[in-house]
């Protein structure tokens, strides 16, 4: 499991929202889709403009991701959750892709790329929205995980690069390249001054 001091603040906001998207849906599990809920409904962070720049309607993601949770068993009376094995793989996987960009802290866009490489019913829910994965430099994937139905859509390439300290992504999509600081919007990870 990820070390919680090594989430940017942006990061634990969204598993916090998580937990408490399965609490207020009475799901005993937090499972991969609240995760993805919660950094599609992060308003002030950076998932909702790089799936825009990708081509990707958040709200419309946003609706399919509810209607999906909402179809879930509910357990009332409970109050214990627990983290589902899904999640503990995405937020590994997370820490393993920040750690192949030499990254010292795990960031939202790093949980994005590691629920896309996952598999499972949220990274179906991205593909269905037009966002599939293929990882750039991340040298823990290879081209040969994705379909065809994946080369189909809009890929997700994602390469950071530091320069004097600061973090910039190089993201692809149908537009071409971007780039933004990583530090843009709550990007700062705990524990540095801004």
């Amino acid at each position: 499991m990820v070390d919680p001091e090594r989430l940017t603040v942006k990061a634990q906001e969204a598993v916090g929202q998580a937990q408490s998207l399965a609490a207020s849906l009475d799901h005993q599990e937090v499972d991969v889709e609240h995760l993805l809920l919660a950094l599609v409904t992060q308003r002030d962070g950076l998932v909702i403009p790089l799936l825009q720049r990708l081509g990707a309607r958040p709200e419309a993601l946003e609706e399919a991701i509810r209607s999906d949770l909402a179809s879930r068993p509910r357990v009332s009376g409970s109050q214990r959750q627990f983290i589902s094995p899904a999640l503990d793989g995405v937020l590994d996987e997370a820490q393993t892709i920040a750690q192949n960009f030499k990254d010292e802290f795990v960031s939202t866009e790093h949980l994005l790329l590691a629920i896309i490489a996952g598999g499972g019913r949220a990274a179906q829910l991205l593909a269905e929205h037009g966002v599939t994965g293929s990882l750039g430099r991340c040298p823990t994937h290879s081209a040969a995980k994705h379909s065809d139905r994946a080369a189909q859509s809009r890929p997700v390439q994602a390469a950071r690069r530091i320069t004097n300290g600061i973090q910039a992504w190089k993201l692809s999509g149908p537009a071409g390249p971007h780039r933004r600081p990583a530090n843009e919007k709550g990007g700062q990870p705990l524990g540095r001054p801004p």
